[in-house]
């Protein structure tokens, strides 16, 4: 823990305790990209600024620029006040009489000797001039630890980092005199008979070793460090250990509280650096940590306590003495994080600081807080880390130096589940301790499951059964045929079919099974589930109008009570010809419920979809002696019929705009012209398809459509004014907003436009119109569109639709007559309405006299198509009407 500069190229930093105190100091600096450079190396001219600063305290050498020298070649340099303040204390000479050569690389040796002078040595007088200088300061540089971890050849270009660390171990080093009485060099002492390091002379350069007792607010407060039993002042050993001295400190020292530290202080008691000095601390996992009678053994290697015992303190909390059973017993399980040290200095362990987290499931994510394990954390007051979604698990650890929370996220850890202790579980072959019985934590899954443990810090706080795609689903498969010898015929969730072989008793045919895999057999059990998914084990298979009857005109919507997702993997089992086909949800939504088509029960799975609860597996079986469906309807592609359909043999032939081109195609479908017909394919329908396959020489082909018209009853296209948009989002009729994703199909036309033209390329979304009726502003409805959930599926926008010139209106609506559109808004004299739209019309009749409704530029939605609704004495009508032209519409009663 440094107070120097952070260096964008740290890592490559070796002697990084060096760097950082003389980067504290001023005597060494980085450079403007960030870098330090550290095997950079140094010039002779460099090397002089440095002991200048080293030895003044100051950057600013101007004072010294116009002293005298004898080099010759340092006239205009930048360095000239550094080179001349180091001559005049004939701490460097030259390359020769006159010449410096301030420019050239300086050796290791060079360095060494000019800092031998620096700690007091007089060249002449100890050997460091004439032949064998260099041997000679190798040897008394060495004598002095001024080349300790200066790891570089010292009789080549010395590296900038190499640089950095002699010049500080030369500050730690204590000053030397010449002493007359010796005849020799001797250490400097004060009248106290203390040493002086050469830091201490010249940058009044204090190094305490002592015990780090408190770091912001862990012990005293955000801008103070505190540290205690201080043993050692520079290189004087203290009979009695001194303290606690408080320093002025804002940076967080909260990894190295109650261990042995060396504190490097400057002027004024300016902190420059803090130290671990304790070669034996470990840090470790709690869930790694085991004993060895009264030892502590961390990876294979014991350690003794001290007293046999460790003082522990548990997110600053003081918990009193442990011996090594004791520590085990309260921490292995927790996902703590635990720093062992010697804070006495006895050679054995005697303090235990430990960070001790709350793991909790994230439940909700907001853009102010998160809520996990039932407590709110808001981003403004912790430290949450980015990325934190629902369903994480979060690790939330007290953080004392400012007094708030770190949180993180757990580990995801996946794999086989295959082995089981009391309080381990074995996952992808690894162990991990468990914060619970594994009982508990993995009830409800079973050995070979494929699983994800959320884990801390080594141990696992739950475990979620998925399969090996890791998406969650259940590991399952369809049964579709059994035979001897313990083999069946599986088809699993991707569509695969394979014969396989079985541990246990032969499944049934035709039902859908959980199942593990061991040593290649698989082994089906009956459904669970698990958290994600809930299984269901009978579910009626609802009819789009809401009923269970057997009505050959009606297909699938939902799975009980629940929506079928369009991409459910759908299982249609045949015992008629024991096979099976794997279909899509949208494509089961198509199918046909009645007149023995299907069984109307149904097994699997429901699941969260973008936050509704939807099935997304689903199992069904064809009625006995019913062979599986040849086609599906689906809606993979979306199209808007551009030209009204003709007959042509046993095909209706018809123009559609695909949102890139207008294709004729061809579809095996019987022809019919009536509007409110489901088999009609009328300019202005949206069609649902699945490919549109060429064949040479005849028209392209279209297959498996669902006709989306205004005038058909009972279908889910809705009708609405674009009152805004973004990239995202889509505002309908003012009121209603949806989202627009990735899988949204925008078809834009202009209805007006002759065939060719009527499809406009691009995703603009036109805005309609808008016009007031009373006080309320409303919208020319100019759009058509599905919904899924709160997603725009598809939508048509029609550039065209603007008020007075293409949508109808209603021009009156007789009293007692309520009208609604069918999305089911009401519908009020003044609004606009869209050609074909089917409308629902309410009327009751509280005379004593047969009354009719009759309709303008509207029909009855029925086989009949009159303009004339009867409505008998006392009686209520609830017609459905469509409307025929793009003019003014009339409700009225006689």
């Amino acid at each position: 823990m440094f107070a120097g500069a952070a260096f964008t190229d740290s890592a490559d930093i070796k002697a990084t305790e060096a760097v950082d105190t003389l980067t504290a100091l001023g005597v060494i600096d980085g450079f403007e990209d960030g870098s330090f450079q550290p095997n950079g190396t140094v010039t002779r001219a460099q090397m002089a600024k440095m002991i200048y600063v080293a030895r003044t305290g100051s950057t600013n050498a101007d004072s010294y620029k116009s002293a005298t020298t004898s080099f010759t070649d340092i006239g205009s340099h930048w360095a000239a006040g550094y080179i001349k303040y180091c001559q005049a204390n004939n701490i460097i000479a030259g390359k020769s009489a006159t010449k410096f050569v301030p420019d050239a690389t300086v050796t290791g040796v060079e360095a060494a000797k000019m800092l031998l002078v620096t700690m007091g040595y007089q060249p002449a007088k100890c050997g460091l001039t004439g032949a064998g200088w260099d041997q000679k300061t190798i040897g008394l540089a060495s004598e002095n630890k001024l080349l300790d971890d200066v790891n570089a050849d010292l009789y080549s270009a010395l590296p900038r980092q190499y640089a950095a660390q002699i010049i500080y171990n030369t500050l730690n080093a204590d000053r030397v005199v010449w002493s007359t009485d010796a005849n020799g060099f001797d250490w400097y002492t004060d009248r106290g008979g203390n040493r002086e390091t050469v830091g201490e002379k010249y940058l009044d350069l204090t190094t305490y070793e002592a015990t780090l007792t408190a770091t912001g607010k862990w012990g005293t407060s955000k801008d103070h460090m505190i540290i205690n039993t201080i043993k050692k002042i520079n290189n004087n050993s203290l009979s009695t250990p001194a303290g606690p001295k408080t320093l002025d400190f804002s940076e967080d020292l909260s990894d190295m509280m109650y261990q042995r530290v060396k504190v490097m202080t400057g002027k004024n008691d300016k902190v420059l650096g803090v130290y671990t000095l304790d070669d034996s601390v470990v840090t470790a996992n709690t869930a790694d940590v085991g004993t060895d009678g009264a030892k502590i053994k961390i990876d294979g290697t014991k350690y003794s306590l001290n007293g046999d015992k460790v003082t522990v303190y548990e997110n600053g909390a003081n918990k009193g003495q442990m011996t090594a059973s004791d520590f085990k017993s309260a921490y292995q399980y927790t996902g703590s994080v635990v720093t062992f040290s010697d804070a006495a200095d006895a050679g054995k362990f005697d303090t235990a600081v430990v960070v001790k987290p709350t793991v909790g499931k994230v439940t909700s994510v907001s853009s102010a807080s998160i809520v996990a394990g039932g407590k709110t954390y808001k981003f403004a007051d912790d430290n949450i880390v980015d990325g934190l979604k629902k369903d994480d698990y979060a690790v939330v650890v007290p953080n004392l130096f400012n007094d708030n929370n770190d949180i993180t996220k757990a580990d995801i850890v996946e794999g086989a589940y295959n082995g089981v202790k009391s309080h381990e579980v074995r996952v992808a072959s690894n162990w991990y301790k468990t914060s619970e019985a594994t009982a508990t934590l993995m009830s409800g899954i079973s050995s070979g499951n494929t699983v994800q443990l959320f884990v801390a810090n080594g141990v696992a706080f739950d475990a979620k059964k998925i399969t090996g795609t890791g998406s969650g689903e259940p590991d399952m498969a369809l049964v579709v045929d059994t035979g001897s010898f313990k083999q069946v015929r599986v088809m699993f969730a991707d569509g695969t079919v394979k014969t396989v072989d079985v541990d246990g008793t032969n499944p049934t045919a035709g039902t859908l099974y959980e199942y593990t895999v061991k040593e290649g057999k698989y082994k089906f059990v009956t459904p669970t589930g698990n958290v994600d998914y809930t299984y269901v084990s009978s579910a009626v298979l609802n009819q789009a109008d809401g009923t269970t009857a057997a009505d050959t005109t009606h297909s699938v919507e939902k799975f009980g009570t629940n929506a079928i997702d369009d991409n459910a993997v759908v299982f249609v089992y045949s015992a008629n010809e024991t096979d099976a086909k794997k279909i899509t949800g949208k494509q089961l939504k198509t199918m046909k419920v009645g007149s023995g088509a299907l069984v109307g029960t149904a097994v699997g799975y429901t699941s969260k979809v973008n936050g509704m609860t939807k099935a997304t597996y689903v199992a069904v079986k064809m009625a006995t002696g019913t062979n599986l469906p040849n086609n599906f309807d689906t809606n993979d592609n979306y199209g808007y019929i551009v030209k009204d359909a003709y007959k042509d043999g046993d095909y209706s032939v018809y123009k559609v705009w695909t949102g890139t081109e207008t294709v004729e195609v061809r579809e095996e479908v019987t022809y019919n012209s009536t509007e409110t017909h489901k088999d009609a394919r009328l300019k202005g329908d949206v069609i649902g398809y699945s490919t549109i396959e060429t064949k040479e020489g005849e028209l392209p082909e279209i297959k498996d459509v669902t006709r989306y018209s205004l005038a058909v009853a009972g279908t889910t296209l809705k009708v609405g004014g674009v009152s805004g948009s973004t990239s995202s989002k889509v505002a309908i009729d003012g009121a209603n907003e949806y989202d627009l994703t990735k899988d949204t199909v925008i078809l834009n036309v202009n209805s007006s436009e002759d065939t060719k033209d009527i499809g406009l390329t691009g995703t603009e979304l036109f805005e309609a119109d808008d016009y007031t009726v009373g006080s309320a502003t409303k919208y020319v409805p100019n759009a058509l569109y599905l919904l899924d959930g709160d997603d725009i599926e598809m939508i048509v926008v029609d550039a065209n639709v603007i008020k007075n010139t293409y949508a109808a209106k209603v021009a009156s609506i007789a009293a007692g007559v309520t009208v609604e559109d069918r999305n089911g808004d009401a519908v009020e004299a003044g609004d606009y309405v869209v050609a074909n739209e089917v409308l629902t019309v309410k009327y009751t009749n509280t005379t004593a006299t047969s009354q009719t409704i009759t309709l303008t530029n509207a029909k009855t939605a029925d086989s009949n198509d009159s303009t004339t609704i009867p409505v008998a004495a006392g009686a209520t009508v609830n017609a459905l009407v469509y409307v025929v032209a793009n003019t003014n519409v009339t409700f009225a009663v006689a």
